[in-house]
């Protein structure tokens, strides 16, 4: 018995877009002081002001999070006393995105000059709907692919042997991978306006699928 091959595999590639609907933000709060005391008292302070505001805005307690907490010191000559470093990060999904950037800034003026952003991303809660039109999309390609193929080569195209999937969705904001520690001063010498708040381009996000199929010959 002669062994046949295969047949035919190709890659169907599936694209939509989406706005987002989630904003992952990341705030953070850095104090260099003489003492252990003072360090871990003014983290503490500006990590509180800035989670009081947090939790004002309405946001659920699910959707806020503390992420990283350390303290160290260092001495940076010998001889010399210590300086004592505290660090916090504090996490929140923002689910309200016309309202996100006047939120930013309500919590860092409320951490003063030691808080900072340590990331901003958009997202989408429930992105399966979109992956699903776009492994259609995927899958409809994959198989007129197959069949122009099969028509070339001069065979009849058969039943789908095998199929494999890959996915992925990209943000396309100006904020990503962005970090920004005290960028701007929260003092009364620099009053920052509330009511205009940071700047937040909605955009898009790009939902893509990638389907490999294999298809046996029909003959």
């Amino acid at each position: 018995m002669n062994e046949r091959l295969a047949g035919i595999a190709v890659v169907g590639r599936g694209k939509v877009t989406a706005e987002p609907d989630l904003a992952h933000v990341v705030f953070a709060a850095h104090v260099e002081a003489a003492t252990a005391a003072d360090a871990s008292s003014d983290v503490t302070s500006a990590v509180n002001a800035m989670l009081a505001v947090i939790e004002e805005a309405g946001v659920d307690e699910r959707d806020r999070q503390t992420t990283t907490m350390s303290f160290s010191s260092q001495r940076h000559k010998p001889g010399r006393p210590p300086r004592y470093h505290a660090f916090q990060r504090l996490s929140a999904r923002l689910r309200d995105l016309d309202t996100a950037g006047a939120l930013v800034q309500r919590v860092l003026a409320a951490g003063g000059d030691n808080a900072g952003l340590d990331g901003f991303t958009l997202d989408i809660e429930d992105p399966e709907p979109y992956r699903d039109a776009a492994r259609q999309h995927a899958m409809h390609q994959a198989k007129r692919k197959a069949h122009q193929l099969a028509s070339l080569a001069g065979r009849p195209l058969g039943p789908v042997l095998a199929v494999s999937e890959s996915a992925s969705h990209t943000p396309l904001e100006p904020w990503e991978d962005m970090q920004v520690f005290a960028a701007r001063s929260m003092s009364a010498a620099s009053p920052v306006s509330m009511e205009d708040g940071v700047p937040v381009a909605i955009g898009e996000l790009s939902i893509e699928v990638n389907i490999a199929v294999e298809f046996a010959w029909g003959d």
